[in-house]
This record gives structure tokens, C-alpha cells and sequence, in this order.
């Protein structure tokens, strides 16, 4: 005889952990031509982003050794994947406050340029977009092997690029595109 379970306690659901909480950066830099924009394709095969265009991310690393603030992580981005200096890079934010808890924690509140979010399977991206203007003559020296090729593209070729073939990019990136071009026409 099967003895039934006639508990009505619900099953505990189990929920994937938060496993990419990631910063990027709109890079740009004002020429005599008008704004050109920092992109680079991506070169991680059997990720969905190998071959993909993006601007700079990267994600905030949970091990104690290697955790950053946001703004800290995202100018590191920026120099390990472009090789720009942090010292001619100025990250774009508005409403930024700093507080120190009473355990001596820092704790930064900020609006961020903005913010993504998609579900891969189950497991969660969260990405908060930076807009980070650097210094007309900033050069790109590619130090990442994460990169296959980093340029500098002007405003109107990069929308286009956007506009037609949104598949070509880092999808969790795609809407911060969109939503810088619709913000700066």
C-alpha cells in the first residue's frame, strides 16, 4: 500500500542565483567629425556573444579579492578591453550621493545611464550601462584576448549598424543603444 502525502505545505522553489550582474560603457569621444563611438567583437566561442559587436562589460565579481564599486569596475573595462587610460575617461551620471553606514560600509547611490535585464534560460543578466566620454585624441590599444577587434565608429554608421541588424550585437546591449540614439536626435 503506497502511503500518500496529504501535506499542504507548498515545495520550496528553487531559484538560479544571480549569476551576471554585469557594468558596461557607452565610450565616446567628441572629434572635429562629430561623437565616435568605442565597439569591439567579441572572441568567445561557445558563448551566444562570440562574434557579436558591444561596447565594453564586464561582470562584478563576487570573489572578495576582486570586488570593485560599479564606477571603478567600468573604467577597468574600459582599459582592459580598449587599453584607454581611466585618467581620460569621465563617467556620465546624474543624482550620485555617498554614504558611509554606521559598519564603515561605502555605499553609493546613483542613476545609471541604464538598465537591462534578460532571462537566458534561468539564469538572470542584470547589466547597468555607463556613459563614459573619453578624451578626443584617446587611442585604442587592444590588450584583452577577449576582443577579435575594437574601432572607433561615428555616430551615424554605429545607429545604422543598430537600427538594421540588432542581431549582430550583445542582445543584454541592444536596448541602451536604442535608447541613447532615441535620447541624443
Amino acid at each position: 500500500m503506497t502511503k500518500k502525502n496529504n501535506s499542504t505545505e507548498p515545495k520550496e522553489k528553487k531559484h538560479p542565483p544571480l549569476s551576471h550582474a554585469c557594468v558596461g560603457a557607452i565610450v565616446y569621444r567628441n572629434t572635429k567629425k562629430g561623437k565616435e563611438y568605442l565597439i569591439q567583437k567579441r572572441d568567445k566561442p561557445g558563448t551566444p556573444y562570440d562574434e557579436k559587436w558591444e561596447f565594453p562589460v564586464g561582470i562584478l565579481e563576487d570573489s572578495p579579492d576582486q570586488r570593485k564599486s560599479a564606477f571603478v569596475q567600468v573604467l577597468n573595462e574600459v582599459q582592459e578591453e580598449a587599453g584607454i587610460n581611466p585618467d581620460n575617461a569621465t563617467v556620465i551620471t546624474e543624482n550620485k550621493s555617498t554614504y558611509q553606514s554606521p559598519e564603515g560600509d561605502v555605499v553609493e547611490g546613483f542613476t545609471p545611464y541604464f538598465q537591462t535585464h534578460q532571462l537566458v534560460g534561468e539564469n538572470p543578466w542584470y547589466m547597468t550601462t555607463f556613459l563614459v566620454e573619453v578624451d578626443t585624441d584617446a587611442s585604442i590599444v587592444k590588450e584583452s584576448d577577449e576582443t577579435k577587434e575594437v574601432q572607433w565608429i561615428e555616430e551615424k554608421k554605429l545607429k545604422k549598424m543598430v537600427t538594421d541588424n540588432p542581431e549582430d550585437f550583445f542582445s543584454l546591449q541592444v536596448p541602451a543603444l536604442q535608447f541613447h540614439f532615441d535620447r541624443s536626435s
